[in-house]
């Protein structure tokens, strides 16, 4: 396993040595299951945030946002925190 860590610079994920050789890049022309990598573009054509997402078994057609690392364990997190309906 690399001693490199994942990083995330503003809203860019720079990813590990072992996510970098899991992740498919294409992830939004593809639907493959595994690790993918979105980049977000916004209407003004600005860079959003990178989103690492998997899409595996009943999660193939809508995939689920991964938060960590699943190899080094640092957080991948690029979006702000997000507003529930029990908040005031």
């Amino acid at each position: 396993m690399s001693e490199s860590k994942c990083q995330v610079n503003g809203n860019q994920i720079e990813p590990c040595a072992a996510l970098a050789k899991s992740l498919e890049h294409d992830a939004e022309y593809t639907t493959r299951k595994g690790l993918l990598i979105y980049k977000i573009w916004n209407e003004s054509l600005t860079r959003g945030p990178d989103l690492v997402m998997l899409r595996s078994g009943e999660f193939s057609k809508l995939p689920v946002r991964v938060s960590f690392c699943p190899f080094c364990g640092e957080s991948l997190k690029t979006w702000a925190a997000e507003e529930t309906s029990e908040q005031n």
